[in-house]
């Protein structure tokens, strides 16, 4: 799959028009209520596991990406790069 196909998925994200900064938690690692928010509005989107291979697959080093966040996303690549080598 190309860059181009890569980014088609944004323009049907349910996070389109909303602020930037909800997928991001705040410093020191409190989560924001514009945060629980965000989660939300991951959870229904109808682009998720699109946007979660693309944050997989940069890798998108911080915010929530595909409802999920950024230690979630570097045990998911743990795990993959582990099967890819044979190992459990």
């Amino acid at each position: 799959m190309g860059v181009a196909m890569t980014e088609q998925w944004r323009q049907w994200a349910a996070c389109q028009g909303h602020p930037t900064w909800w997928w991001y938690r705040r410093p020191g690692g409190r989560l924001a209520g514009a945060h629980l928010d965000a989660m939300r509005i991951c959870e229904a989107c109808p682009v998720r596991t699109a946007c979660l291979e693309h944050a997989l697959a940069r890798p998108e080093e911080i915010g929530l990406w595909g409802g999920i966040e950024e230690k979630q996303r570097h045990r998911m690549r743990a795990r993959r790069l582990a099967v890819e080598r044979g190992e459990r």
